[in-house]
């Protein structure tokens, strides 16, 4: 009996030093200081190449994956098949720590995946990934640990994305001020909005563009094609969407739909939205004009202070006062449906670059001595009555 308690004993510790061991391995960064955007001239993501096209993607969607142990309920012809009625260029299959090669012969093909298995779902999508990266934080995150992850992530994939970033309060406002080298945002999930986390990240001077997405378990009607991203890019391969990814030449797309509609009227909602003409900026000021009378141009700023509504239109003009840093605009449809546009910012004589955290050597050192410690603290104590012997 008391060999089979060993054995148990000895299984726990396994599992136990299995869960730390990323707590352990995790640094402690230094954290770059962002100031707000100023200067006398203005980024615009969308100034681009007029013979760009707009291609419609969602890069966030589950099939049933690990025998269903996680979360998701149809197989990846079906989903597939949804999207292509829906007239989607590229579609990503997204399952949780795997990535899936349904459509790896397919020239729209970009191999993606959630990462992520901790009880608080902080969560991140790999884009064009390499390979799944297995270290997570199964018990609790804090920001060190979260810039750890996104570190990890982005060493095996192109774009690194924040998924949901509202859910369990994954990513707080002050996480998002001191977060770095990851590329995308999910502002837009078809269950969780994250526009005013995005604010304070932009009014952080952090430039990060926004990223919409179903986030689809099953397909339903509200599953497929209510949130999806339109990427403004050279052509669909691969290289170009990545690229226009990463620049912000995006618009994220919140399909305004009741509960009684059908993927008919989700389609003939689709194919009635505005289509943007263009996007410019002159001097100190933003235009943008569509092909169609628009609802609402609502242009937003520092803070997401809304700076300026205009109605019934189908251009608008924002003219940027010293106080701004950035503005960015929301355009809502006759219909009830929303394009939200990555903002335009200050700047000076160069675009910023992204800075990275960098880790503090002394306090990582003094923060693994406790927890190695800790760890023979824990050892003890569960076999403190052989240690007697």
């Amino acid at each position: 009996m008391k060999y089979i308690i060993n054995i148990i004993k000895s299984i726990l510790i396994l599992i136990v030093l299995l869960i730390l061991y990323p707590y352990l391995i995790c640094p402690i960064y230094k954290f770059p200081e962002y100031k707000i955007f100023t200067g006398n001239k203005l980024y615009n993501p969308y100034n681009q190449n007029n013979n760009y096209k707009w291609y419609k993607i969602n890069l966030h969607a589950h099939t049933n994956a690990w025998y269903g142990i996680t979360n998701g309920e149809n197989i990846s012809d079906s989903v597939i098949s949804k999207y292509k009625h829906l007239n989607f260029d590229i579609i990503g299959i997204s399952d949780y720590m795997k990535i899936n090669k349904f459509l790896s012969n397919n020239k729209h093909y970009i191999p993606v995946y959630e990462h992520g298995y901790g009880f608080n779902k902080v969560h991140q999508l790999s884009i064009n990934a390499k390979k799944v990266v297995w270290y997570d934080f199964i018990l609790f995150f804090n920001t060190h640990q979260k810039q750890f992850i996104i570190n990890q992530v982005k060493e095996n994939s192109d774009i690194v994305a924040l998924n949901h970033p509202r859910h369990k309060n994954a990513y707080s406002p002050q996480d998002l001020k001191k977060l770095a080298n990851y590329d995308c945002f999910e502002a837009l999930n078809r269950s969780w909005f994250s526009i005013a986390l995005w604010d304070s990240i932009l009014s952080a001077g952090h430039y990060v563009p926004l990223i919409a997405n179903d986030d689809c378990h099953d397909i339903s009607v509200f599953d497929v094609g209510t949130n999806y991203t339109l990427v403004n890019a050279k052509s669909d391969k691969r290289e170009d969407i990545i690229s226009a990814l990463k620049k912000g030449s995006t618009i994220g797309i919140d399909i305004c739909m009741s509960n009684n509609e059908t993927f008919k009227t989700k389609l003939l909602k689709i194919n009635a939205l505005p289509h943007i003409k263009k996007i410019v900026t002159s001097n100190n000021s933003i235009t943008i004009i569509t092909d169609t009378i628009i609802s609402e141009f609502k242009f937003i700023g520092q803070n997401g202070k809304v700076k300026k509504i205009i109605n019934n239109t189908d251009s608008a003009t924002y003219e940027l006062i010293d106080d701004d840093t950035y503005i960015r605009t929301e355009i809502t449809a006759s219909s009830g449906s929303k394009l939200y546009l990555n903002p335009v910012y200050k700047y000076n004589k160069n675009i910023p670059v992204e800075l990275n955290s960098e880790v503090d050597i002394y306090k990582t050192i003094m923060y693994r001595i406790a927890l190695f410690v800790l760890f023979g603290i824990i050892i003890f104590f569960v076999f403190r009555k052989k240690f007697r012997k």
